[in-house]
């Protein structure tokens, strides 16, 4: 689980299936996806997307790119799907949540 976990880290910035990661680890999907969610708590979807919202949130507070770029530098590079998602998981826009909510 540590090398998927650092896979995950290294490359959330790119778009990615579980089917990459488990190349890396050596697993069938519906096993990696059983420990996953055993070991870590939570299943491998909502994990990286909790992981991406950290970065998207970090990229909109610490620097001034555009919200379409925020989403390409997490891995996301649909800005409507981004900007969705955002919405779901942090309870606002991303342009709300950079003018602070």
């Amino acid at each position: 689980m540590e090398r998927a976990l650092l896979y995950i880290t290294a490359h959330y910035h790119t778009p990615f299936s579980i089917t990459d990661i488990c190349q890396q680890v050596n697993v069938t999907p519906n096993y990696f996806s059983s420990i996953f969610k055993k070991e870590i708590g939570i299943n491998y979807t909502d994990y990286l997307t909790n992981f991406r919202m950290i970065q998207a949130k970090r990229l909109l507070t610490e620097t001034s790119l555009l919200v379409q770029e925020v989403a390409e530098k997490i891995g996301i590079p649909d800005y409507n799907y981004f900007t969705r998602l955002f919405r779901q998981n942090v309870g606002c826009s991303p342009s709300s949540y950079r003018k602070g909510g």
